[in-house]
């Protein structure tokens, strides 16, 4: 086989795993480009990243690839109607609608995938307004030639030109395509003939000028592409050696592009209709985006695509059903490049515990005592390793889990007869946001809320092509919740934090942008309120150093 059709393969095994098996995008669109979509979109649950492999069930693969959607699709202000269900044979059928003021920042993502094929593209000139659909997102690196991309970015750069070759190294170029797409159709009806996208559009408008468009009604339009078109578009080409001759005579790469458009769409260029401007908006975008924002909370809590937390622990709690969880044991080494776990001589001990009310976080502890059966006494000899190590939360806030660590092993036990100390945990009876008042995103910048500063705003110290913001909190780390940027339409910019330091009362976090942040974007924080430190003690009994499995 040769390079190209490996690149086939792999382009279209990938493209069957990660992309949607059949999708549609329903607009109602108002003349000012916002406007509403209905996604309908099913796909295959392997498509959706596991951080627990195969352990992880269709049905919890299903709702993080749902919650994914809801978070990381862009130009979306708020999602409505959305519902999803796990079908036979490891798929998700998702159903929702997607708010946006501006068609054309909206990116859909399903899942891990990025719905750009037919990517609206709206422009308004002359009292006309103009939809372009091309078939791949010029936005996210197409190159946006004409023509269904299904191919491998690859191109045929070892070939001589078309011109140059004889009639006989014509007629071989011919037959080597037709070889090849032949091995290519075989593939695609193998792996993609049942897939297909979908756009469709309710216009405020009579269309006026259309291309590559189905009419569906007095005002709707459609456009589709389908593993059935592009097979049918392969047999054509096979059938037809003159219309391939001039293909491969104009420069046209067909293992590289697929066949053009025309043969897909029926007629040559992007997918294209217009309406006028001045037409009246089909509906109150303002009104039912308020609305559906207004809903979308509680929404989330019946899909179970929230952690709904338990009351907030009170004070005077203890640790409930306190169990020992994994067991970690060392000698004394023999060699500083033999040390067994990489650790120094001694005994760890890992808990979970389940906690009566919720809390945020936990951090300092204690341990008072640690004594094995026949009273042999573990207690470690220098303060900070009495302390509870790596202690973490769960994050509905219900679980906690903590180590403990001996520098040393027991004699001849294998019970810790008792085991004792405290942790030090946050509740919370909520959490609010607030703007932090930053006039403008500059470096220097100061807020009117916890002393807030912009650190900076710059290139990405180590990810190139990336942007990076630093804002500094007169605050604990612990008590910041979340953090989100915002453009001037009050629609969130997507970021990702990337770093974070702190100290006492001072924190600073890092966040990386796809593109440099507008200098009049807002920042809001969303702070725990009524906070209440609680040391929660803990004490064990008759402990035998065998974990227990979880139920």
């Amino acid at each position: 086989m040769n390079k190209q059709l490996k690149q086939w393969l792999v382009m279209l095994a990938a493209l069957v795993l990660a992309s949607c098996v059949d999708e549609e995008r329903e607009f109602t669109l108002n003349p000012d480009g916002s406007g509403k979509v209905k996604v309908v979109a099913t796909f295959s649950t392997d498509s959706v990243i596991s951080f627990n492999g195969e352990s992880d069930s269709p049905e919890k693969r299903a709702k993080d690839a749902v919650k994914a959607t809801l978070e990381d699709s862009r130009g979306v202000m708020t999602w409505a109607d959305v519902s999803y269900e796990v079908l036979e044979g490891k798929k998700v059928k998702f159903e929702g609608t997607a708010y946006f003021p501006d068609i054309n920042k909206l990116r859909i993502k399903v899942g891990s995938t990025k719905l750009d094929t037919f990517q609206p593209e709206m422009v308004t000139q002359d009292g006309v307004v103009t939809i372009t659909c091309p078939a791949k997102d010029k936005s996210e690196g197409g190159d946006g030639d004409v023509g269904i991309k299904i191919g491998p970015t690859g191109g045929d750069a070892d070939q001589p030109e078309w011109s140059t070759l004889s009639k006989e190294g014509q007629d071989a170029r011919l037959a080597e395509v037709k070889a090849e797409l032949s091995k290519m159709r075989m593939m695609i009806a193998g792996l993609a003939a049942d897939m297909s996208n979908r756009v469709v559009f309710h216009l405020p408008a009579d269309p006026q000028g259309v291309t590559n468009f189905e009419k569906s009604g007095e005002r709707t339009l459609r456009v589709e592409q389908s593993g059935e078109q592009l097979l049918a578009a392969v047999d054509k080409l096979l059938a037809d050696d003159e219309q391939l001759r001039g293909l491969l005579a104009s420069g046209h790469n067909v293992m590289k592009d697929g066949p053009p458009a025309e043969l897909m769409l029926g007629a040559k260029g992007d997918p294209t209709l217009r309406f006028a401007a001045n037409a009246q908006p089909q509906f109150d975008y303002a009104k039912e985006q308020e609305a559906a924002a207004t809903a979308f909370p509680q929404m989330m809590k019946d899909l179970g695509l929230v952690v709904v937390m338990a009351p907030p622990m009170k004070d005077g709690a203890k640790l409930e059903n306190v169990r020992l969880a994994g067991v970690q044991m060392a000698t004394k080494q023999v060699d500083r490049n033999l040390r067994p776990f990489n650790r120094s001589q001694g005994m760890s001990l890992a808990f979970v515990a389940e906690l009566p009310g919720s809390v945020f976080s936990a951090g300092e502890g204690k341990l008072t005592r640690f004594v094995m059966e026949g009273g042999e006494d573990m207690m470690p000899e220098s303060e900070w390793s009495r302390k509870p190590k790596n202690i973490e939360v769960s994050e509905d806030g219900k679980w906690l889990k903590f180590e403990v660590q001996a520098d040393k092993l027991p004699t001849n036990a294998i019970t810790v007869k008792e085991l004792a100390g405290e942790i030090e945990c946050m509740s919370s009876g909520g959490s609010e946001w607030l703007d932090l008042g930053f006039a403008s995103l500059k470096e220097g910048a100061k807020g009117n809320l916890y002393n807030a500063e912009v650190k900076k705003v710059g290139e990405h110290s180590y990810n190139e092509g990336k942007y990076e913001v630093s804002v500094f909190f007169e605050l604990e780390r612990e008590v910041i919740k979340d953090v989100k940027f915002y453009d001037a339409d009050g629609m969130e910019i997507p970021t990702s934090q990337n770093g974070a330091s702190w100290g006492g009362k001072q924190t600073t976090l890092d966040f990386t942008f796809d593109e440099y942040p507008p200098v009049n974007a807002k920042v809001k924080a969303e702070i725990y309120t009524d906070l209440l430190r609680i040391n929660v003690p803990f004490q064990l009994e008759n402990v035998v150093i065998i974990p227990e499995e979880a139920e």
